[in-house]
């Protein structure tokens, strides 16, 4: 992780990062200690054509929340607020 500005946790209790300068963002798996990338391919660049998970480029990610009820990410990069 590289200065990561923000934390949530999921539905499962799993911690949820914005790997800010890394442009991802992160799920911590406590249960069995790992960590992945779940959006994000590390390229800087906020690209809004629908593009999801790890093909997705995004770009200073900041924020995140866990909607429990509806199951979505939200993350705010520099410039945009994104679901997913």
């Amino acid at each position: 992780l590289n200065s990561p500005f923000s934390m949530t946790f999921d539905k499962n209790e799993d911690l949820i990062v914005a790997d800010t300068f890394n442009d991802r963002i992160r799920r911590v798996f406590f249960q069995n200690q790992t960590l992945s990338t779940i959006i994000g391919n590390g390229i800087k660049n906020s690209s809004l054509d629908e593009t999801f998970g790890l093909n997705a480029s995004i770009e200073f990610p900041v924020g995140t929340h866990f909607e429990n009820k509806t199951n979505l990410l939200f993350f705010i990069e520099s410039f945009y607020i994104r679901y997913y």
